[in-house]
């Protein structure tokens, strides 16, 4: 994270993006099972990312994926990150 601190974060918006997608949908149309499953990955990610990042960049990647779930024609995708010269520095 302290090389390239904003592909970490861009990377974690987009997982962040991915794993609230996935608990939206499983709420909507998930089994009671894969509910229990999506909700107890979302929460231990979270809880992961709260301590190991400061406040404000985990407001900022949280407010990022939700902005990127409205909007997800204004962000690159993650195939497009990874593989962006800016960010293969």
């Amino acid at each position: 994270m302290r090389d390239f601190p904003r592909t970490y974060l861009d990377q974690l918006s987009i997982c962040l993006t991915a794993l609230i997608r996935q608990k939206k949908a499983a709420r909507a149309y998930g089994s009671a099972n894969f509910k229990r499953q999506i909700s107890a990955q979302y929460h231990r990610v979270i809880h992961q990312l709260k301590p190991s990042l400061g406040k404000k960049d985990y407001n900022h990647a949280v407010q990022e994926a939700r902005e990127r779930l409205r909007n997800p024609d204004g962000y690159l995708d993650f195939w497009h990150l990874l593989h962006s010269p800016t960010y293969a520095q």
